[in-house]
């Protein structure tokens, strides 16, 4: 009868014992979760609404009932670990610089096309923020792109003229049969929505002079690869992304 009270005993001391050390764990997820947020929130820019808060993911996290609270505390801690690439804002590709080559120089620059005035103040804007993603830099040029607006307020350029003279890449991307081959054995599969992904690879500094437009007067030049542009991005260049 004691042997079995001691048995029961040791058994009863060996639960608290892994109630303890799940409860210590506990509190180290919860505290370096903790110190993951506070280090995230000191290295964000408050001022930029396109980022995204820790509020929010919160606010996502607890949305879903199929988890417990650990494995929330669990994801909630590896979100705000990589939270700084979760944004609005266009990152840079540190691999590569685009560059392309012209079969000859511009003859005549093209005129500016007015833009109205009720949206200048938006062009304006969309200007200065990117200028501070360093995507556009301020320039001089005597060769000037028309500036126009595509679907509502997105600033682009008419480079028709660029395109026509630019020299291209010829080399033919693989068949979708073939590309489907290499997923072949294969466990997940993963893919990833850049945000402005053109705008994320740098463009060599001998071809932004081919970039420029005006507004106001200023002239800018992109410091990144632009829309309306012909490309000739290939699968060997987009590999290093």
């Amino acid at each position: 009868m004691l042997e079995g009270n001691s048995h029961l005993s040791d058994n009863i001391e060996s639960g608290k014992s892994e109630d303890m050390k799940t409860q210590k764990q506990a509190s180290c997820e919860r505290a370096e979760t903790n110190d993951t947020a506070q280090a995230t929130i000191s290295n964000s820019d408050p001022s930029d609404s396109r980022d995204v808060t820790s509020e929010q993911l919160r606010a996502k996290i607890e949305v879903n009932n199929n988890l417990s609270d650990f494995q929330k505390e669990k994801l909630y801690a590896l979100l705000l670990r990589y939270k700084n690439h979760l944004t609005k804002r266009p990152g840079r590709c540190n691999q590569f610089e685009y560059k392309f080559e012209m079969t000859r120089d511009m003859t005549k620059s093209r005129n500016a096309r007015p833009i109205t005035f009720a949206l200048r103040a938006q062009v304006r804007e969309q200007i200065q923020e990117m200028l501070k993603d360093d995507i556009l830099e301020k320039s001089f040029s005597d060769y000037v792109n028309p500036l126009t607006l595509v679907k509502g307020i997105r600033i682009c350029i008419d480079t028709r003229r660029v395109n026509a003279r630019m020299v291209l890449d010829r080399v033919k991307v693989d068949p979708m049969k073939e590309l489907l081959q290499k997923f072949h054995g294969s466990k997940y599969i993963t893919t990833i929505d850049l945000i402005s992904a053109f705008l994320q690879v740098p463009l060599h500094r001998s071809s932004r002079k081919w970039t420029r437009f005006q507004f106001g007067n200023q002239v800018y030049q992109y410091e990144e690869i632009l829309y309306g542009q012909c490309q000739k991005l290939t699968l060997e260049n987009l590999q290093h992304l």
